[in-house]
């Protein structure tokens, strides 16, 4: 399962929304939802977007490895 909690920058609650995934490794399932979580705030039209998650080896791997237009691999583990 993979969710995304979407705030603004005052940390106010924006929505929320959740998908079912195939089982992966933990470390897979952690950049998929760091995916779906991007994915999904571009959706709801959020320019500016932080990352956060529990996996230090997957926030190394986003921030060595940026893939978005303008991404400087913000993620916050």
């Amino acid at each position: 399962m993979a969710s995304a909690i979407l705030r603004d920058c005052n940390g106010s609650f924006k929505g929320a929304s959740a998908m079912k995934m195939a089982l992966l490794s933990p470390l897979e399932a952690e950049a998929a939802a760091a995916q779906f979580g991007i994915l999904e705030a571009q959706r709801r039209g959020f320019n500016n977007v932080i990352i956060g998650g529990d996996s230090v080896v997957a926030a190394s791997a986003i921030n060595f490895f940026p893939t978005l237009e303008g991404s400087n691999g913000g993620f916050m583990s």
